[in-house]
């Protein structure tokens, strides 16, 4: 069995309790088929991007499920002729495994923060020497590299004019 995941669009003038037994109608057509229901969305109204047969909005609901890939076949059928569905996608995928998280007592949760303050400080000496060591290196590559300036003359604007006269003529 692989599990599959329905999404679909149901218009939005439905009310609650007709979203429920919509709801409730589909997960028994479900299980007649064999399939197991994982779980059930809530069913929310969504603002559509583009009208779906004249509908500014529609009701949204998943149902996530397990059944045969022949099954589904013919499920799928049944959604498509049912006419209170505006659109639906049926999609298969693989669920998350659910790690659990070990218990820790609090009296390791004590030695833990003492461990992560110590590292703590180890890390702050660390990068001060590691930025004392860049320092000696900047100075030193900046003690090798001799300063010179170059002494450049600005020259005249009038005499550039007086210069650019003579060669025109």
């Amino acid at each position: 069995m692989k599990y599959y995941e329905l999404t679909y669009l149901i218009s939005q003038e439905t009310s609650a309790e007709d979203q429920k037994i919509f709801s409730d109608k589909l997960t028994e057509s479900i299980s007649a088929k064999q399939g197991i229901i994982i779980d059930v969305a809530k069913p929310t109204k969504r603002r559509l991007a583009y009208p779906i047969k004249k509908q500014e909005a529609a009701i949204l609901s998943t149902i996530r499920f397990q059944m045969e890939a022949q099954s589904l076949l013919v499920f799928k059928d049944e959604i498509q002729k049912n006419q209170q569905i505006l659109r639906s996608l049926i999609v298969a995928y693989k669920p998350q495994p659910i790690t659990a998280i070990p218990h820790q007592p609090t009296a390791d949760l004590a030695a833990l923060e003492m461990q992560i303050v110590d590292s703590q400080k180890i890390f702050k000496n660390e990068t001060s020497a590691t930025e004392a060591e860049n320092n000696q290196e900047q100075k030193s590559i900046s003690e090798e590299k001799p300063k010179t300036k170059r002494n450049k003359q600005k020259a005249d604007l009038k005499e550039i004019g007086k210069k650019l006269d003579e060669i025109l003529e």
